[in-house]
């Protein structure tokens, strides 16, 4: 029989203050009794401090439509992909939040993938339903778009609710949707795609 191994217990605990989030842990050696704790931080963008605002003008958090991304340049990186009509930025440090440009370099619509928070809650994975009753407005148009997730072979038909958020109709929300949940969510103003 070889010699019995004793190895010490682990406690790990993360936690947020602030803007920074912290993580403790703890080693308890059961047979010495002997106990290290030590802690460490990271000063990691806080997504919940950020908030989608629709009125008087959308923007999320600091990034707002109608800016030039000459004011977003150390926070964004250019995203390289096969769009035609405009440039797609990716904010550093994020959970894939895409600014969208004219050609003349002015932010006219953001894109949400992984989180966007409204009033408080994270609509990505939300319940349409849900979603719908917080707005509190009924979409002018849905549709279904099969999305590629692999290849033209594999896919999501996703449900595509849109909103109109002015008369004019140049500000929108579109909204889509799979099994009922959340994806990803699109705000623009279209008076800025030129």
């Amino acid at each position: 029989m070889g010699e019995r191994i004793d190895f010490p217990i682990l406690f790990l605990f993360a936690g947020q203050h602030g803007n920074e989030r912290c993580y403790f842990c703890s080693i308890l050696h059961y047979k010495t009794s002997y106990l290290i704790r030590f802690s460490f931080t990271s000063m990691e963008r806080n997504h919940k401090s950020l908030e989608l605002t629709l009125e008087p003008e959308i923007s999320y958090g600091e990034f707002q439509i109608g800016e030039s991304i000459d004011k977003y340049m150390n926070l964004v990186e250019k995203e390289e992909g096969e769009y035609i009509d405009w440039d797609s930025y990716i904010v550093k440090d994020s959970d894939k939040l895409n600014l969208w440009c004219s050609g003349s370099g002015t932010v006219y619509a953001i894109r949400f993938d992984i989180h966007c928070f409204f009033k408080g809650q994270d609509l990505i994975g939300m319940p349409i339903l849900v979603f719908l009753k917080m707005l509190n407005k009924e979409p002018y148009h849905v549709e279904i778009i099969w999305v590629p997730t692999k290849d033209d072979n594999h896919g999501q038909n996703q449900h595509v609710y849109d909103f109109d958020l002015n008369k004019s109709g140049s500000k929108g929300l579109e909204v889509w949707t799979w099994r009922k949940r959340i994806v990803s969510i699109l705000v623009y103003n279209n008076d800025f795609d030129k």
